[in-house]
């Protein structure tokens, strides 16, 4: 996953989904990842935990793919049950959360009814396990594992279980232990998991997190800034997008250190003009990876002139449009450990910009005069400007050699 730049969503059979992914690959002309749903003949949200077996031509597929630069990483979830399944029995409902009045917990809408499965129950556990490790054997290069890292816990009063009735620690505690045993099944250490937004208590078992919901305005890269370098962020949604929430998105992507796309149907059709500049942001990432895997966001820097302000509708649900402010140039400060400084910046419009910003004492960048940085930045384009940061003891050295790209 550290060296994959661009996601695109796939949906159903192989025969749909490879041509497509092998398209954007050669244009991209880039690794790509393939997060691929409905990769069996069952309907999306229905007849969980029966993932198997896939559709035909399923291993030849990921094969194919993972020979031309497409990491395939697959879908699944951990804490439902079809109740309708025939395999929904006597023998599962013991390992089910329980209501207080000790009825099953549920879960779903009116077409599907799944009971929530209590984490912390062996049976449950490796259940689960059973499920990653047959997909493993496939050779996927990674497992998306669905709501973990996103959903609220499920109290339960099961008595019988092996934790206290009610509240308590034992609904994350339980999927920790989960997903230690779903990690010890990988073939290699390189397949990953990863799984839906980024709640902390799971950072050490996710290799990434798909934070396909930070479509808000006035969003920050603050948790960049504290767990950077400690996972991999990836995917925005573009539900509903226009080219210009495209645009702006993926500006914002690349400041933050995200891996661009979480694209559905086709981008390069889609979004013609506007995937070129997709393409540079990912280009971006994957020249730049060293930073986001082992690096920090810093603070951004303020312009020391107001730039040009402009706005976007990014969509969290069809009725829930979000009107975003940016400035024309967007930018990122990023710290690796040994001290390399990468200051990103992005204009998304269809003009050129210039921007001037005033760095803080301990940055030394070759572009500067003393503390002060101008860019001019063509239309629709990233740019990366190298710096160093020095101790406060050595502000009187000479500015760093570091060449700007």
């Amino acid at each position: 996953i550290t060296h994959t730049p661009f996601w695109l969503v796939g949906v159903g059979d192989p025969k749909t989904v490879v041509p497509k992914a092998k398209k954007i690959q050669q244009i991209l002309e880039m690794p790509i990842g393939l997060h691929w749903y409905r990769w069996n003949p069952f309907g999306f949200d229905e007849n969980y935990p029966k993932f198997f077996p896939p559709h035909d031509g399923f291993a030849a597929a990921v094969a194919e793919m993972q020979a031309n630069n497409i990491s395939v990483m697959p879908y699944m979830i951990a804490h439902l049950w079809d109740q309708k399944l025939d395999s929904y029995d006597s023998s599962v409902i013991p390992h089910t959360m329980k209501t207080k009045e000790g009825e099953v917990a549920t879960s779903g809408s009116s077409q599907v009814t799944f009971a929530v499965m209590d984490p912390t129950t062996e049976f449950w556990q490796e259940k689960v396990k059973s499920i990653s490790d047959q997909l493993f054997s496939y050779g996927v290069r990674g497992i998306y594992v669905d709501t973990v890292a996103a959903r609220f816990p499920t109290y339960c009063y099961d008595s019988a279980h092996n934790h206290i009735p009610g509240a308590g620690n034992y609904w994350v505690g339980g999927y920790q232990q989960m997903l230690q045993k779903m990690r010890a099944g990988r073939a290699h250490g390189s397949q990953f998991f990863t799984s839906e937004m980024n709640a902390e208590p799971y950072m050490n078992l996710f290799e990434g997190y798909l934070n396909w919901w930070w479509v808000f305005p006035n969003q920050q890269p603050i948790y960049q800034a504290i767990y950077g370098g400690q996972y991999i962020s990836f995917g925005r949604r573009h539900l509903l997008d226009d080219g210009w929430a495209v645009l702006t998105k993926t500006a914002q992507q690349i400041v933050f250190g995200e891996q661009i796309g979480w694209f559905w149907g086709d981008p390069s059709v889609d979004f013609k003009e506007e995937f070129k500049f997709v393409k540079k942001a990912a280009q971006t990432w994957l020249k730049n990876r060293r930073y986001f895997t082992g690096g920090r966001a810093q603070r951004p820097l303020e312009p020391t002139a107001p730039l040009a302000s402009i706005s976007a509708i990014w969509y969290f649900q069809s009725d829930q449009p979000n009107t975003v402010e940016l400035p024309a140039v967007l930018n990122g400060v990023w710290l690796h450990a040994d001290g390399s400084l990468a200051v990103i910046l992005a204009n998304p419009t269809d003009m050129p910009q210039s921007a001037s910003y005033h760095l803080p004492a301990t940055y030394r960048c070759p572009s500067a005069k003393g503390n002060a940085l101008s860019v001019n930045i063509e239309s629709r384009t990233v740019k990366v400007i190298e710096c160093r940061v020095i101790a406060a003891r050595d502000r009187g050295a000479k500015p760093s050699q570091h060449a700007a790209s």
